[in-house]
């Protein structure tokens, strides 16, 4: 039978999965050679039909996606935890500044995703932490009081460790939330996302909530001093537009980068455990 003859799920005897939710993985008539949803039987990363055993050098008889482009050994970027806080701000910025290449090119099971996970969001609670002080401090000036005032600094610093550790459990609900859905989204259109790696894209795309906290922070001024007299100004105004539009921009963030690593990382295949696949 020719290779135009085939139908979806045939392949020289082997199972194949002929895209997203499309009776993937079901096995051909002379039983399965590979299962798609082993995590090390190799995908076309773009379609998900099996390639193993192909010629690397050829392309995805189903999509025409190169077969090089979809092995696991091409992957290269991985966080290596708190060895270099200047490394740690630039894969974020990458991050947020070219998404797809970050997605396309990272190793998808790496087991320190918490720390970086981690290091984002303790940073976005320290922010907002920061932006909830503000509040206090602007909501008593406004009211006639003074900045400087020994109580209320006093107040604001002994509940200040209390607000972070508020802020952390809340974001960290949220990306557990996050993940979550990513796993049930993927399940319910056939793709092979595994935990880890979505559990990994999450952490990446956690540097979105720093810069939706950071537009709280900026927020918080105008929120102080609406929440003491309930007076606004141009002044107050525009500080609140701004800074709803750096919050609104940080949630983009997180969602766009999950929505994308969902599309690129589906059928992401994984490196075999005899190779390392963690820095």
């Amino acid at each position: 039978m020719s290779a135009a003859e085939r139908t979806p799920g045939e392949q020289d005897g082997k199972a194949v999965r002929t895209g997203k939710g499309m009776d993937a993985g079901a096995p051909s008539q002379s039983g399965p050679r590979f299962d798609p949803q082993d995590p090390y039987t190799l995908l076309c990363e773009r379609c998900g039909y099996v390639i193993e055993e192909l010629d690397r050098e050829g392309v995805c008889p189903e999509c025409g996606k190169p077969i090089s482009e979809s092995l696991p050994m091409r992957r290269s970027i991985r966080w290596i935890p708190f060895s270099n806080h200047t490394k740690t701000l630039s894969t974020g910025l990458v991050t947020l500044r070219n998404p797809r290449h970050v997605l396309t090119n990272l190793v998808p099971t790496q087991t320190n995703c918490a720390d970086l996970r981690f290091c984002w969001l303790v940073s976005a609670s320290v922010v907002a932490a920061l932006g909830a002080s503000i509040i206090q401090l602007m909501s008593e000036w406004s009211a006639g009081g003074s900045l400087l005032d020994l109580g209320t600094i006093g107040l604001v610093l002994a509940v200040f460790p209390f607000i972070i550790f508020g802020a952390w459990i809340d974001f960290e609900i949220l990306a557990w939330i996050e993940k979550h859905i990513l796993l049930l989204i993927a399940k319910s259109r056939g793709y092979r996302l595994t935990e880890p790696t979505a559990r990994t894209i999450c952490a990446y795309g956690s540097v979105g909530w720093v810069i939706t906290s950071f537009g709280f922070l900026i927020a918080s001024p105008g929120i102080g001093h609406l929440a003491r007299n309930g007076e606004s100004n141009w002044l107050v105004m525009t500080i609140l537009a701004i800074g709803s539009l750096i919050s609104l921009a940080g949630f983009f963030a997180v969602g766009s980068f999950a929505y994308r690593g969902l599309r690129l990382c589906g059928f992401v295949n994984h490196a075999p455990p005899t190779e390392p696949v963690d820095g």
